[in-house]
């Protein structure tokens, strides 16, 4: 069966609607570092700018958990 692509990438990539995506990326990551990152970066970016900025500040420890 062939997926539907839709105009919401939420969907798309599995997730009901933007707060799942959210509520699960602070599952990965530690959810003050999520808002964080979110203050800084529109919803556009949410599946580039916003993960890149997640995965450099775990990576490289600036993040003070």
């Amino acid at each position: 069966m062939e997926e539907m692509i839709t105009e919401c990438p939420y969907k798309n990539n599995g997730f009901d609607c933007r707060e799942d995506y959210i509520a699960d990326l602070k599952q990965q990551y530690p959810p003050d570092l999520v808002n964080h990152c979110l203050s800084f970066t529109p919803a556009s970016e949410d599946f580039d700018g916003l993960v890149i900025a997640l995965e450099n500040a775990f990576e490289t420890g600036e993040w003070d958990w």
